[in-house]
C-alpha cells in the first residue's frame, strides 16, 4: 500500500495550525470516544500501524501475504502459552475434584481439557471415574481410593517426573487393594518404557498385560502400542515385523470401527515400506494424508515413480497451505513446496502445471504462491499469465472458480494491465462475492480513477465479511480512497478504527482545518456546527 503523495502536505494558514497544535491532542481525545473505545494512543509503536509512516506498507491494493496479515511467529507464541494456561488450569482444577472425590465433575473438566491434547492420558482418567462411579463398594472403600489416588499422582507426574510416574505404578500394580487399577497400571508402565524408547521393553509390558488381564479394557489400546513399539524403530534390529502384524490383525478383527482407525491405515503402510512396496506404501499415506511418511518413501524410489509421487506431494501441499493455521505450519509447507517444484524434472514439471488445469482449487494457490512469495521478473510474470489464461480457457467461464478468476485479475494488475484485470475481478465478482475478489476489484477500480467504485467494493468486503483476515488493510485502502476523495470524516473514522493513531494526529493536525475538525467533531455527535 504506497502512502499517498506530496500532495497530503498542504500548507494551512500559520493562525490555523498554532491553534490545532493547541487542540489537537484534546480534539483526538474526544473524537476517539466518539469512533471507538479504544483509547486513541494505545498503539503507537515506532509507527508500524500506520498508512502514512508506516514501515512496512505494501503495494496499494494488493492483498497481502498472510505472513504479513495474519501469521506472524508472536501470535504462534501467544496462542501455545494461552493452550497451555488453559491446559494447566483445567488440569489443576481436575486435580482438585479427584483429590475430594467428585468423579463426575472430573470427568466434564477432562472432557474439556482433550482440545488441548494429551487426550490419551484423559480418556485413561474418564474411563476410570466411570468405572469407580458404577460400583458403589468403590466409592466407599478407603483403601482403594487410596490406591486410586497414588495411581493419579502418578499420571499428574507423568510428564515432569517420569521415573516417579512409574513407581507409584508399579506400587499400583503390586498393590491387592488395587482392583481393575493394576491393568492400568501395567499399561501406564509400558507406555513409560515406549516413551523412553525402550520399544522392545514396552512391547513385552503391553503383551504381559494382554497375557494376564485379556478381559482388559484397555485391549485395543495395548494392540495399537504393541504395533508401533515393534514397526516404528528406525533400526531392523529393534523391530518385529511378526509382532506388529500379528496385532494389527487383531485389532481389525476384534475393533473394526476402532477410534485409531487412522495409525492402523499409517501402521499397515508402515509395513508395505518395511517390506519394499513402496508405490502401495506411498498411496496408503496419501489416503491418510500422512504427507511427511510419504516425504520418507519418496527418498527411496527410483526417479520414474519418485516424479510422479513429488507431483502428488506439491498439489497436496498447495491444498493445505490455504487452511494452515500456524505461522509456523505455513512458513514449513512454503519450504516444502519450494523443495518439491525444485525436485521437478522438466518432463514432470510439464506434467505438473498439466495437472493444475483440472484441478482449480490446487492452481489458484500456486498462483497464490508465485505472486507473493516467489520474485518474478517480468518474463516469469509473462509465462504465469499465460498458465492462468490456459487455465481459464479450458472452462467455460462461469465454470472457473472465483479465486482463478480473481488471481487473474491480480496478475493482469501487477503488469499493469488495469482494464484487463477490471475484467477477471468483475466476474470473480459476479455470482457470489468474495472477500479477496472485492479487494483485488477495489484496488483496479482506484488505479482507473473509479474512487467511488473503489470505495463500495472496499466497503462492501467490511460490512459483509467482518471476520475477513484482509478486515484491517481494506480500512486502510479506504481510508486512502476517502483521503483522495476529500472524505476527511471518512478517512478519520477508519483510522480510529484500524487505531492508528499517527494518521489521526496528522489529519487532525495537517489535512483538516479547524472549520473542517468542528464539522467532524458535530457531525460524529448528531449535531451541527451551525
Amino acid at each position: 500500500m504506497n502512502a499517498p503523495g506530496q500532495n497530503h502536505f498542504r500548507a494551512h494558514p500559520a493562525s490555523n495550525s498554532l491553534r490545532m497544535k493547541g487542540i489537537a491532542s484534546a480534539l483526538t481525545l474526544l473524537v476517539s470516544t466518539i469512533y471507538t473505545d479504544v483509547p486513541a494512543h494505545a498503539h503507537i509503536v515506532e509507527f508500524e500501524d500506520s498508512v502514512h509512516f508506516g514501515k512496512n506498507q505494501t503495494d496499494f491494493g494488493m492483498p497481502p501475504d498472510r505472513l504479513s496479515r495474519d501469521l506472524t511467529w508472536e501470535k504462534d507464541e501467544a496462542a501455545r502459552s494461552q493452550r497451555l494456561d488453559a491446559r494447566s488450569e483445567l488440569r489443576n482444577r481436575a486435580r482438585t475434584a479427584e483429590k475430594s472425590g467428585q468423579w463426575q465433575k472430573a470427568i466434564d473438566i477432562y472432557v474439556q481439557a482433550r482440545r488441548f491434547g494429551d487426550s490419551g492420558n484423559y480418556h485413561d482418567r474418564i474411563e476410570i471415574f466411570r468405572r469407580v462411579k458404577e460400583n458403589k463398594k468403590r466409592i466407599h472403600a478407603t483403601a482403594f481410593l487410596a490406591v486410586l489416588q497414588t495411581y493419579l499422582e502418578g499420571m499428574f507426574e507423568v510428564d515432569s517426573d517420569p521415573t516417579a510416574a512409574n513407581t507409584r505404578f508399579v506400587q499400583v500394580y503390586s498393590s491387592p487393594a488395587a482392583d481393575f487399577l493394576r491393568e492400568n497400571a501395567l499399561y501406564q508402565q509400558a507406555s513409560e518404557a515406549f516413551h523412553m524408547f525402550d520399544y522392545r521393553g514396552a512391547v513385552k509390558l503391553y503383551q504381559r498385560l494382554l497375557s494376564e488381564f485379556p478381559a482388559t479394557s484397555k485391549r485395543e489400546e495395548a494392540l495399537v502400542m504393541i504395533a508401533r513399539g515393534a514397526l516404528l524403530p528406525a533400526i531392523a534390529g529393534g523391530r518385529d515385523l511378526n509382532a506388529g502384524q500379528h496385532a494389527l490383525s487383531e485389532l481389525s478383527a476384534r475393533y473394526p470401527h476402532s477410534r485409531f482407525k487412522r495409525v492402523i491405515h499409517g501402521l499397515n503402510a508402515r509395513i508395505l515400506f518395511l517390506q519394499g512396496n513402496l508405490k502401495a506404501a506411498a498411496d496408503r499415506y496419501f489416503n491418510i494424508s500422512d504427507l511427511p511418511s510419504v516425504e520418507i518413501v519418496r527418498e527411496q524410489m527410483p526417479d520414474i515413480e519418485r516424479s510422479t509421487v513429488t507431483i502428488r506431494l506439491l498439489t497436496a501441499y498447495l491444498r493445505r497451505l490455504p487452511h494452515t493455521r500456524t505461522y509456523v505450519g505455513y512458513t514449513v509447507t512454503l519450504r516444502l513446496i519450494d523443495e518439491a517444484l525444485e525436485d521437478l524434472t522438466p518432463d514432470a514439471n510439464i506434467r505438473f502445471h498439466t495437472q493444475l488445469l483440472h484441478d482449480p482449487d490446487a492452481a489458484a494457490t500456486y498462483l497464490d504462491y508465485r505472486l507473493v512469495h516467489v520474485e518474478l521478473s517480468a518474463g516469469d510474470l509473462k509465462k504465469l499469465t499465460q498458465f492462468a489464461e490456459t487455465l481459464a480457457s479450458d472452462q467455460a467461464i462461469d465454470s472457473v472458480s472465483a479465486p482463478v478468476k480473481s488471481k487473474l485479475a491480480e496478475i493482469y494488475y501487477r503488469r499493469g494491465e488495469y482494464h484487463k484485470a477490471l475484467v477477471w475481478a468483475d466476474r470473480a465478482c459476479r455470482n457470489k462475492r468474495f472477500d479477496h475478489a472485492l479487494f483485488v476489484r477495489g484496488a483496479i477500480r482506484g488505479k482507473l480513477g473509479n474512487f467511488r467504485g473503489a470505495i463500495s467494493d472496499f466497503s462492501n468486503l467490511i460490512r459483509h465479511f467482518p471476520e475477513s483476515a484482509l478486515l484491517r488493510d481494506a480500512r486502510a485502502e479506504l481510508a486512502i480512497l476517502c483521503e483522495k476523495t476529500g472524505d476527511l470524516n471518512g478517512a478519520l473514522r477508519q483510522y480510529f478504527l484500524l487505531n492508528y493513531s499517527m494518521d489521526i494526529a496528522f489529519l487532525l493536525d495537517v489535512r483538516m482545518s479547524v472549520p473542517q475538525v468542528e464539522a467532524c467533531l458535530y457531525s460524529s455527535m448528531g449535531r451541527s456546527s451551525h
